[in-house]
């Protein structure tokens, strides 16, 4: 049996895995440690993740017993790596591949698979499947070291944050971007465009993934959702579900859907390549538009999640007629982050169950990787998670002596939730993924109606996507249409429609512009939160609350109990949970 590091260097959200003996026990995302979003530091070499590692289970790369692997989007940490490679072959494997792994061996499906995964390019720089020091050099040689070294925590970021702190705007017309190319870099050029993989269809059948196609050469509407967002006048890469929920606020338009609507019908051009090659187009045509007008934005918004819904469905179930004897779906990559997509893709498709990696963007790429090699050496078959507990532990720390602290009691905190008390939870291991699922956790009470305003207020935010419910598993079918995907559910990556009685008992935690919600379903043993929804469903008959991520508005979700214990000292909660005890100032 093995010790398999997958690590991940891509150009954002590297980090890395760790699975034993077909068990998978780690995954960190670089993120947490360097308390800097993924796209706001672009490529950085996992070095904080793998101290993590080395720290809890004593091991590193250099390892002689270690294999390590990696996605072949090789972009950074060459000085590391040719330090590795005079030691070790690494495993190279393809990204849409890792992607893939990334979902369907956590899938749960015995049943014929169709998987897809879809993203803005894999920027693959190599066709080797063995990562050398002469692949370093043939890679630096067809591209000019992309970063400099010093752009970490670049004048860009700094002065993004102040802006957002002091609510202007953001004027970055002579600021130096974290991405600092070398003038005769390939990247970005039409070699690295004809060679980029948008996109790729599989088949998981029998524990083994047999792939169909994958297209480069094109462009993306994972691609086209950065481009908007920036338009908009958010930050591409990370806040695009700013525009999901922003989509639910706007209406259609007839003048942009004459404009720019035959661009997104795929049986205009999808069914000869599979090919979507539109984006400038779009752009061009949005660019035009009085993007100063908020309802604008919300329009450009609707219609943009209208229209990548309708291609989308038709992409997926084109490749169902191809494949009609699957009767589940596997998804991954970075488009696949539309909880509202992905409710049409559940909802209208012929599967009976869909599956959206956890970790959809390239964060679960280490994984996929180190999966991918313990699948090839017969290690790991198709599973299911108990939980996505596999971060930085919780560890004891020292209470500041004006911190007043009492022993845990579920159903103190369901009544503290009852009075409206803000509630953050530290407890087990750190989430792999976006989402936080009841170890880095907020808990309010849903049923207040202004409680996106109040919470935003708490956390600094200023969102227009609304926050999302965790309701006791096997009360999910009382309040939402939550009829199949279930398992996908136990991780936020889907939405369902609330069923009309309830809209109104929990305004707090839906879209109410459209009566959608994004559930987490928390099943036994996800302590304490089990408890406490338990506790609080019976004083209120509620089964829910609300659950947003432990963090304010511009940091990643907190990775070290003294962060939590900071957010209880700044006043952004009312009580903090940590290490089976209450916190309070």
């Amino acid at each position: 049996m093995s010790k398999i590091i997958g690590l991940s260097t891509v150009g954002h959200d590297c980090g890395v895995a760790y699975i034993v003996d077909g068990k998978i026990k780690h995954c960190f995302a670089e993120e947490r440690f360097t308390r800097l979003k993924g796209v706001l530091n672009q490529f950085v070499f996992p070095t904080f993740s793998l101290q993590k590692l080395q720290e809890l289970e004593g091991i590193s790369i250099y390892d002689e017993d270690v294999i390590v692997v990696m996605p072949k989007m090789v972009l950074c940490g060459f000085d590391e790596l040719r330090k590795l490679c005079s030691k070790k072959e690494i495993q190279l494997y393809e990204h849409h591949y890792a992607h893939a792994c990334s979902s369907y061996y956590i899938s749960g499906f015995k049943d014929d698979t169709l998987i897809i995964t879809y993203d803005g390019g894999d920027s693959s720089l190599t066709d080797a499947n063995i990562l050398t020091e002469s692949i370093i050099d043939e890679i630096l040689k067809t591209k000019p070291p992309l970063p400099n070294p010093k752009a970490h925590i670049s004048d860009w970021y700094v002065k993004w944050r102040e802006s957002v702190k002091l609510g202007i705007e953001f004027d970055d017309t002579e600021i130096e971007y974290p991405i600092l190319l070398n003038k005769d870099s390939q990247w970005g050029t039409e070699w690295k465009y004809n060679r980029d993989i948008k996109y790729s269809v599989s088949l998981g059948t029998n524990n083994q993934i047999l792939p169909f196609t994958s297209v480069a050469g094109t462009d993306s509407l994972a691609s086209l959702w950065h481009d908007v967002t920036d338009l908009l006048g958010f930050v591409g890469g990370k806040d695009e579900g700013k525009l999901v929920g922003l989509a639910a606020q706007g209406k259609f338009n007839q003048e942009m859907y004459d404009a720019i609507g035959h661009l997104f019908d795929f049986s205009n051009f999808g069914v000869i390549d599979y090919k979507w090659g539109n984006l400038h187009q779009v752009t061009k045509y949005i660019s035009t538009l009085d993007l100063t007008q908020f309802s604008v934005k919300q329009d450009v918004a609707y219609m943009l999640q209208m229209f990548t819904e309708q291609y989308m469905l038709d992409f997926i179930l084109y490749f169902k007629t191809l494949a009609p004897h699957t009767t589940k779906l596997c998804l991954a990559g970075g488009i696949f982050a539309n909880v509202k997509l992905n409710q049409k893709i559940n909802e209208y498709l012929d599967f009976e169950e869909i599956f959206v990696a956890p970790a959809m963007s390239d964060e679960g790429l280490a994984l996929g990787a180190a999966i991918a090699h313990a699948v090839k050496l017969q290690e790991f078959k198709v599973t299911t998670l108990p939980n996505l507990f596999l971060g930085n532990p919780t560890y004891d720390t020292n209470i500041p002596s004006n911190i007043k602290t009492q022993k845990f009691d579920a159903q103190y905190i369901a009544q503290l939730l009852q009075k409206r008390k803000v509630i953050g939870i530290y407890a087990n291991n750190r989430e792999w993924g976006p989402r936080a699922l009841g170890a880095t956790s907020i808990m309010y009470d849903p049923s207040d109606p202004k409680a996106q305003e109040y919470i935003n207020f708490r956390l600094n935010r200023s969102e227009v996507m609304p926050f999302a419910p965790v309701v006791l598993s096997g009360k999910e079918d009382l309040l939402f249409y939550c009829y199949k995907s279930k398992y996908a559910a136990e991780f936020m990556t889907l939405c369902y429609n609330v069923k009309e009685q309830w809209a109104p008992k929990i305004p707090g935690v839906i879209n109410t512009f459209d009566n959608t919600a994004r559930p987490q379903i928390a099943k036994p043993g996800n302590e304490p939160f089990y408890s406490i929804l338990d506790e609080f469903n019976k004083l209120t008959g509620i089964p829910c609350t609300m659950n947003t991520s432990f963090n304010i508005h511009g940091e990643p979700i907190i990775n070290h109990p003294q962060e939590a214990i900071n957010h209880l000292q700044n006043g952004v909660i009312d009580y903090l949970i940590l290490n089976n005890q209450i916190l309070s100032v």
